[in-house]
């Protein structure tokens, strides 16, 4: 069922014959890099530009073209899949782009895009003097994706005054560049050992209002009375050091502890890193199965590409929670509908679906029509369907039509 109901957005989405994402597609998952509360603060956009696709067309036809775009998408998405939430999108004849949220060096894409491009060049597929173009920029949260697009635009067109194969790359002032390795386990050893960590919280709602949980990611602090920085942006290098675990288990006893405060329901999130360290699995167990009588008011999801990247371990991390009375799901749920379809024997209990899904769903007929046949799958599967980043009163009110049980985001209100 998750295979068929995979096609059904695929058919309004994907540029043929790339089968990238198309324009639309792609500026929901931008606008979403740009105001998601738990988006990296900062990443890195890039634009390229064929400049010499109807000489290839002429000179070696249609299936040649056909094929060159094929090898272009593929780039495109091995680049995509290295950085969460990434994107890669066809968005006209001609011009590609790459997202790739909390990458402040674009430069390794860049290159890898470049030797590509050199080796058609190379072998004859594309004309050694209009190859194409590559510009890039770093972008900071808040930015307008207008403003994000015509920088890089404007570096895309200065590429192509150099003329052969250019890049041309673009800085954002005032950006905060990252430290060192050593600074980050520092700062992280630091922050862990003094419990310089917190949760916030945002309520789930159901139909009615009704309080589903309260999604608590975890905020930490570098320094003492210093700011809270997001998952989003030490949770990279946290991964990068193998320092997951600990952020998590830390973030397991603090939910617990505001369950047996009274709180009704807390939804954590786990790093895909984490639950594949079998240690890590079971002292999370040993913790959850101490506090049995708090489990059942006790949420916890992974992101769907950790899901799909780590699928045994995430069966066997699901399998051994269920009976202890938790409730298990899935967040950013979505951008690898089909490849989820293979995790059928996992004991799940909701999926959160990813905020780029619901952005203006009531004026986009495609993304309803995708929505309406996800949640009809899961409910198949008795799953709780939430949607993730609802923002306007719109999108909050057409949801029940189409079969979603609950809403996160901005639209949703405290009570």
């Amino acid at each position: 069922m998750f295979a068929e109901e995979a096609a059904r957005p695929a058919q309004a989405a994907p540029d043929e014959p790339s089968g990238l994402a198309g324009g639309p597609r792609f500026m929901d998952c931008l606008g979403a890099a740009l105001v998601d509360r738990e988006a990296p603060v900062s990443g890195s956009l890039l634009m390229l530009r064929l400049t010499d696709l109807v000489g290839i067309r002429q000179r070696l036809g249609s299936e040649t073209a056909d094929r060159l775009l094929r090898q272009i998408a593929l780039l495109l998405n091995q680049q995509a899949g290295i950085t969460h939430h990434a994107a890669a999108a066809r968005l006209n004849d001609t011009d590609f782009a790459l997202l790739l949220p909390g990458t402040r060096d674009p430069a390794p894409a860049a290159e890898n895009l470049l030797h590509t491009l050199h080796g058609f060049a190379v072998a004859g597929l594309i004309d050694g003097e209009r190859v194409g173009h590559l510009a890039s920029g770093i972008y900071l949260h808040g930015q307008s994706a207008d403003d994000l697009l015509a920088r890089v635009g404007d570096a895309l067109d200065s590429a192509a005054r150099q003329g052969g194969l250019a890049w041309q790359h673009v800085e954002q002032s005032g950006e905060a560049q990252p430290g060192s390795n050593a600074d980050w386990k520092k700062l992280l050893d630091g922050a862990i050992r003094s419990q310089r960590l917190r949760l916030v919280d945002f309520p789930v709602a159901g139909q009615a209002g009704r309080l589903l949980h309260l999604e608590c990611p975890l905020r930490l602090q570098a320094v003492e009375n210093g700011e809270w920085l997001t998952a989003a942006n030490f949770i990279p290098m946290a991964e990068s050091l193998a320092m997951t675990a600990e952020l998590d288990l830390a973030a397991l006893r603090l939910a617990l502890e505001r369950i047996s405060a009274g709180t009704p329901a807390v939804a954590v999130n786990l790093s895909g890193q984490s639950i594949r360290d079998a240690s890590f699995r079971a002292r999370l167990f040993a913790r959850v199965a101490s506090h049995r009588d708090l489990a059942p008011r006790l949420w916890m999801e992974v992101s769907e590409i950790a899901a799909n990247k780590h699928p045994a371990e995430f069966r066997t991390f699901c399998n051994a929670l269920h009976p202890l009375g938790c409730r298990l799901g899935i967040e950013h749920f979505g951008r690898q509908f089909a490849a989820t379809g293979r995790l059928p024997d996992i004991e799940l209990d909701y999926l959160k679906i990813d905020g780029s899904f619901i952005r203006a769903i009531d004026t986009m007929a495609g993304n309803r029509a995708f929505i309406k046949n996800l949640c009809h799958t899961a409910h198949n599967r008795r799953l709780t369907v939430i949607a993730e980043d609802v923002r306007t009163a719109g999108e909050l009110a057409i949801l029940p039509e189409l079969g979603v049980d609950g809403a996160t985001g901005p639209a949703v209100p405290r009570n």
